[in-house]
């Protein structure tokens, strides 16, 4: 598992290895194109990626990542 994008000040940021962001892969949530200057997590090579809200939402209920981003801004 690798994190690719700006550094969003989540632990995975800091030990896990930074990667080249998977510009043009599909994000496995949403289905949009990653694009240069997104941030998030991939995973297996880079054959799965997901937007850093969208992965967030994988493990989070609806609703909840409006109060994690208050938190941190």
């Amino acid at each position: 598992m690798k994190w690719f994008g700006r550094d969003w000040g989540a632990p995975c940021c800091r030990v896990l290895e930074r990667g080249e962001t998977p510009v043009g892969r599909r994000c496995a949530k949403c289905h949009k194109r990653i694009k240069q200057g997104d941030s998030g997590i991939q995973r297996g090579g880079g054959d799965y990626a997901w937007h850093v809200e969208c992965f967030i939402r994988c493990v989070y209920p609806e609703g909840a990542t409006g109060t994690i981003y208050q938190r941190h801004q």
